[in-house]
């Protein structure tokens, strides 16, 4: 990341701008961009730990701690998340930080033992909200009998027992409550567990009608169990490990490996919260991954004449609560292609891009020649139209809040 391009247009110098150096002392640091601006202070065992962000953006101070805690286990497995006792902070071995900037990035590394780090990123800023996040890398492992969390707390939020978790594709409320009235530490605790597929979310519920209250939200890469185990709290599921062996599965959840968890995480009035929060998911878990090679003959300059290096199938790009999920043929050899789009945006979650859209295909994909394209079921298994022979003389797909579609058509590169 610590890198700088030079001004050539083809043939980059790339050159180091600044490592990582180990940071001393007792005075607050900070990272900042223009939209996001992060505090950290020294704390117990020679490392920094958040402790405030201003989301500059909207000009909002935010009072918001995140730690690692770890939950002792009971008789977990990996069936049953069962804790002894509420989590307690994770105690660093050979605490160091480091600080390391630059024009693309700046990061704050947190390391609490051999196996055990969390890095806080925050990048160059872009032009859109949908940057103003900062990302935490996490390293997790643990002990017997134990399991890590990572858990902000955020003092101007008063959720009122509420969470928000995602199915995958939409938002789910989640409340706090007592089942069965079982009151037991280790009931109370894993019962206010969810499943968090790409997103978990509290606002503050008083203010949220307005859409002005602060919104704090958590994007995931995989999913993972999350919780608000009391107002103003959010913590994530990072590593387990559990050596409880029940004698009907003879299994254990003896995981010494450890976990590469990686978060984006956003502190913002819901309203904006809620306009960026299906794009910056997508982008989230779809980055751009870079390819090098080595050019066997000439120089860079000269190979990349001869290339195509940019491509794209489609001729103009989606609106912004479109999503096309997948573009694949159905076989190798198939004529066939399967075509899957999906809203992104649910019923009044933001005032323009929840409403319905209508897309005229052959104008997105001008590459080909479109050939009877007709819908089908999810699976591309069942079709939806009686007469599958019939050509279309034109595509037109109108999609409603949440609404995914699939199509199978013909795709003729011209």
């Amino acid at each position: 990341y610590y890198l700088r391009t030079a001004s050539s247009s083809l043939e980059h110098t790339l050159r180091t701008v600044s490592v990582p150096e180990k940071v001393r002392g007792q005075q607050d640091m900070f990272l900042e961009n223009d939209q996001v601006r992060l505090r950290f202070v020294s704390s117990p065992g020679n490392v920094f730990t958040l402790a405030g962000m201003t989301n500059k953006l909207e000009g909002q101070d935010f009072e918001v701690t995140q730690q690692l805690l770890t939950y002792p286990g009971l008789v977990d497995d990996m069936y049953r998340f069962r804790p002894a006792a509420p989590a307690s902070p994770y105690v660093p071995e050979m605490g160091q930080t480091y600080f390391a900037t630059g024009p693309l990035v700046q990061e704050v590394t947190v390391v609490y033992s051999a196996n055990v780090s969390q890095t806080f990123r925050l990048y160059a800023s872009g032009s859109t909200p949908t940057q103003a996040y900062f990302e935490v890398e996490h390293h997790a492992a643990v002990a017997e009998a134990r399991e890590m969390i990572s858990r902000y707390a955020v003092s101007n939020i008063t959720n009122l027992g509420r969470a928000y978790t995602d199915n995958g594709m939409e938002m789910r409320t989640r409340t706090r409550r007592v089942y069965f009235n079982d009151t037991a530490t280790w009931s109370m605790i894993s019962g206010q567990y969810y499943p968090v597929v790409t997103t978990a979310s509290i606002r503050d519920e008083p203010t949220s009608a307005s859409g002005a209250g602060p919104q704090f939200t958590i994007f995931t890469k995989q999913p993972m169990g999350g919780s608000s185990q009391e107002d103003g709290s959010l913590e994530v599921m990072l590593q387990r490990r559990g050596t409880f062996k029940h004698w009907s599965l003879n299994e254990t959840l003896n995981d010494t490996s450890t976990a590469h968890v990686s978060c984006r995480v956003m502190l913002a009035s819901k309203k904006l919260s809620e306009n960026v929060r299906p794009q910056t998911s997508l982008e989230f878990n779809n980055p751009l991954y870079p390819v090098y090679g080595y050019p066997q003959n000439g120089t860079v300059r000269e190979v990349s004449r001869g290339i195509v290096s940019t491509y794209s199938s489609l001729s103009k790009m989606f609106p912004p609560n479109v999503h096309l999920l997948s573009m694949k043929a159905l076989a190798p050899d198939s004529p066939y292609t399967i075509v899957r789009l999906q809203h992104i945006y649910a019923q009044g979650q933001d005032q323009i891009l929840s409403q319905s859209v209508s897309l005229q295909m052959d104008t997105y994909m001008q590459k080909f020649n479109l050939t009877n394209p007709y819908e089908t079921s999810l699976t591309g298994t069942i079709s939806l139209q009686e007469d599958t022979s019939r050509e279309l003389t034109s595509w037109n797909v109108r999609l409603d809040p949440l609404q995914m579609r699939t199509y199978i058509v013909a795709l003729d590169p011209i």
